[in-house]
């Protein structure tokens, strides 16, 4: 419990610092500590690693628009069920 507490503490300062080149080396931490849950995590981190490198590197952020996209999705979502209840009538 101890080794994955550390790793998600890791990871959560590179999500804040981003100190992307730092990337390869917590992966390797994180195949030496064995830890299942975290492997399948890594996978899926490798499978496009320049991505995920870059976007622990770069300032740039999309939040503002994935703020937006969820708030259509949302909507959208509302929309579906009033329909829903007044066709059901």
């Amino acid at each position: 419990m101890a080794a994955l507490t550390c790793q998600f503490r890791a990871f959560g300062k590179m999500i804040t610092e981003l100190p992307g080149d730092r990337l390869p080396q917590w992966i390797e931490a994180v195949r030496a500590d064995d830890l299942p849950s975290l492997n399948a995590f890594v996978n899926g981190l490798e499978r496009d690693l320049a991505a995920v490198t870059a976007g622990l590197t770069l300032p740039w952020s999309s939040g503002v628009i994935e703020g937006h996209v969820n708030r259509i999705i949302l909507w959208n979502q509302h929309c579906q069920a009033v329909c829903l209840c007044i066709t059901s009538r």
